[in-house]
C-alpha cells in the first residue's frame, strides 16, 4: 500500500490590506521573513510537495524564496479573495495527490510537527484539523473528495464557511498551545507577538 500523497499549499497571494502599503510576509520577524517561517515548518514535514499562491509582489516573494524547493502557483486576481487563491492551488495539484493541507502564510508558529499530525492522522477519505480549547484552528488537511466544493467558493471566502456549514466528521487532534490561532494581522502585531515570545 503507498503512503498517501499530501502536497502542503501555503496562501501568500493577498495585499496585507491592514498594514498599509507594507506587505507583512516580507517583513522579518525573529530573524527572518514572516514568510519563511511557515514555507521552513512545511518543507522539513512529511508533505510530498509544497506549493505557495503569490499574487501581490509576487516578484519580491520569489525573490527571497528563489532557493526553496517548491512550486510557485501565480493568481492574478488576488484581489478578489482567499477563495480565487484556494482555486489556484487546486488546480496546479497532480492527479494523484490524496489531500492538500491549507496554510496561511502569516501564522510563524505553525510548527512542523502540526503539518506531520495532520498528516499522520489522515485516514484518505476524513477532513483532519488542530484543535486546542476545544477550537479549530490553521492548518486543516482537506481530502480530494473535498476539491470540488473548494474550488467552487466564492473568491472573497476561504474555506471556513464550507466546513461551518458542513455536518461530516472532522479527524480532531489536540495540540498543546494557541499556535494554531496566532498570525500577523497589523504591524503592531509584530511587536506584540515578538514582545510576548521574550518576555
Amino acid at each position: 500500500m503507498r503512503s498517501k500523497a499530501i502536497d502542503i499549499v501555503v496562501l501568500a497571494a493577498g495585499k496585507s490590506t491592514r498594514t498599509g502599503t507594507v506587505n507583512k510576509l516580507l517583513v522579518h520577524f525573529n530573524g527572518k521573513p514572516l514568510v519563511k517561517h511557515g514555507i521552513d515548518a512545511a518543507l522539513k514535514s512529511k508533505a510530498n510537495h509544497v506549493r505557495i499562491v503569490t499574487g501581490y509582489q509576487q516578484d519580491q516573494l520569489r525573490e527571497i524564496l528563489n532557493d526553496y524547493p517548491v512550486t510557485f502557483v501565480y493568481n492574478s486576481d488576488y484581489a478578489l479573495g482567499i477563495g480565487a487563491s484556494i482555486q489556484c492551488a487546486l488546480n496546479s495539484l497532480p492527479k494523484n495527490i490524496d489531500g492538500v493541507i491549507l496554510c496561511l502564510a502569516d501564522m510563524p508558529f505553525i510548527a512542523t510537527h502540526h503539518f506531520n499530525s495532520l498528516i499522520d492522522n489522515f485516514d484518505g477519505d476524513s477532513l483532519c484539523g488542530l484543535y486546542f480549547n476545544a477550537e479549530r484552528g490553521h492548518p486543516i488537511l482537506f481530502p480530494k473528495r473535498w476539491f470540488r466544493k473548494l474550488t467552487q467558493l466564492h473568491e472573497s471566502n476561504g474555506a471556513k464557511s464550507l466546513l461551518r456549514d458542513s455536518h461530516e466528521k472532522i479527524t480532531r487532534i489536540l495540540v498543546p498551545s494557541d499556535a494554531i490561532f496566532r498570525d500577523i494581522d497589523k504591524l503592531d502585531d509584530f511587536r506584540i507577538t515578538y514582545s510576548s515570545i521574550n518576555d
